[in-house]
């Protein structure tokens, strides 16, 4: 094997380094390229190889230099974590609402917490949630991480994670000053008239109350 080629191959090593060092599962990074799980562990398994502008994105979630993904001609960008910053985990929900698995982390800075999202002092209640929905375009759109504080003691308008029974959704709670004691959940931002629901009865997962966009997490 000729030197150009070892290095072309050992992409499914570096792949797997920066995404080890991010504290990124499989699963994390294909909900955030919008492909399979499966197509991670055939890269990392070197049996192929991702895309010009797979490893572009994969760049860009890693922090790390798109020519050292796909050559290894330069020295890796270092993660650094940062020192004003908290550390958000971004959870995976399995068959029940209980059911969390954390696939990756971000890093928000602490005065984006207090000023721009207005979250609690305990930002341990803050969690991200990849969204999947078309439902929510223009506002949110696939793969939007969205930004949810889980310390949820009274529900008001606004975009909440609910559980359906099934999975976890996104919707949009509105008041409903007819009916005391209820709320209208729609799934979509317009073009929905809602459902009538008792606060009661709602699972709330935690309250939207922000985003990294999809073209920029």
């Amino acid at each position: 094997m000729s030197d150009q080629n070892f290095i072309v191959s050992q992409i499914k090593n570096r792949i797997k380094e920066a995404r080890e060092k991010k504290e990124l599962t499989q699963s994390g990074v294909a909900k955030y390229l919008g492909i399979s799980r499966t197509a991670i562990t055939q890269w990392e398994g070197g049996l192929t190889f991702p895309s010009y502008d797979k490893t572009m994105e994969m760049a860009r979630l890693f922090g790390v230099r798109p020519e050292w993904i796909a050559f290894g001609v330069t020295t890796p960008v270092e993660y650094r974590v940062p020192t004003d910053a908290t550390k958000v985990e971004m959870i995976q929900f399995g068959e029940t609402p209980d059911d969390r698995s954390v696939v990756g982390t971000h890093y928000l800075d602490n005065s984006f917490i207090r000023e721009t999202l207005r979250a609690s002092s305990n930002a341990g209640d803050l969690f991200v949630y990849v969204l999947e929905s078309e439902s929510f375009r223009p506002r949110f759109v696939p793969y939007d991480h969205l930004i949810v504080d889980s310390s949820v003691s009274k529900v008001t308008e606004g975009h909440y994670l609910i559980w359906t029974g099934l999975s976890a959704q996104v919707v949009n709670v509105v008041a409903n000053y007819a009916e005391p004691g209820t709320v209208i959940v729609k799934s979509t931002e317009s073009g929905d008239s809602g459902n009538v629901v008792e606060v009661s009865k709602l699972h709330i997962l935690g309250r939207i109350k922000g985003r990294i966009s999809a073209s920029h997490s």
